[in-house]
């Protein structure tokens, strides 16, 4: 009877390494940088979504919110003292607010138009997407029609100013955007290394301990 179930560890043994590795498969497929999943057709552009300097609320439409937010198109976006923001636009680029900036953002699939009331910023776009900044005294920085590289805008509209500072580097020296993005929290590769090893080692002990058995023949 015993000889019967001899091959037992051998089973479970597999059927864990085959568990360990389902395990890192599914974890590493969590991590965009392990696997990429290719799509069709790229998506339009239908929401921005904010990061600010040190995760401190700012007002859109006039309410107060925290980054994560979807921003949509035709928002009012203002920033108080001391505190960035940075809109990411996907495929189309970003903008950037400096600290006590007001703006209203609009957006469709290859173009970003920002009107600016007060404040600085800039506005990053990527190739083939149309970019424009509008103050109270109309345009005041554009790109090409269809640019054939990404490019960058950068305006400021001082208070009281006749006229807007126009790609000087003013918003970048008052602090335009939210700052670094934070780093992705995606899997930890070195922890599952060490997983997949220990349960390797664990598995193929298994096996030998299972492989060096010799029971002795049942007595008929």
């Amino acid at each position: 009877m015993i000889s019967r179930y001899r091959n037992i560890p051998k089973w479970v043994a597999l059927l864990t390494l085959f568990c360990v590795m389902q395990i890192y498969v599914f974890a590493g497929g969590t991590n965009s940088s392990m696997l990429t999943v290719p799509s069709a057709m790229p998506s339009p552009q239908t929401g921005g979504t904010l990061r600010t300097t040190g995760g401190q609320p700012v007002t859109v439409n006039g309410n107060s919110v925290t980054p994560g937010t979807t921003i949509l198109t035709g928002s009012t976006i203002e920033t108080g003292t001391g505190v960035g923001a940075t809109i990411g636009l996907g495929s189309l680029g970003s903008v950037e607010l400096a600290p006590n900036t007001k703006v209203v953002v609009d957006f469709s699939g290859k173009e970003i138009k920002v009107t600016l009331t007060e404040g600085c910023l800039i506005v990053r776009y990527k190739s083939g997407v149309y970019a424009e900044i509008d103050t109270a005294q109309g345009k005041v920085a554009a790109s090409d029609a269809r640019p054939t590289t990404d490019g960058v805008l950068d305006v400021c509209q001082p208070p009281g100013a006749p006229s807007a500072i126009v790609n000087q580097g003013a918003a970048a020296n008052a602090g335009a955007g939210a700052g670094p993005a934070a780093a992705s929290s995606g899997v930890n590769k070195t922890l599952v290394a060490v997983l997949l090893g220990a349960g390797s080692v664990a598995v193929v002990g298994i096996i030998l301990a299972g492989g060096g058995n010799n029971p002795s023949p049942s007595t008929p």
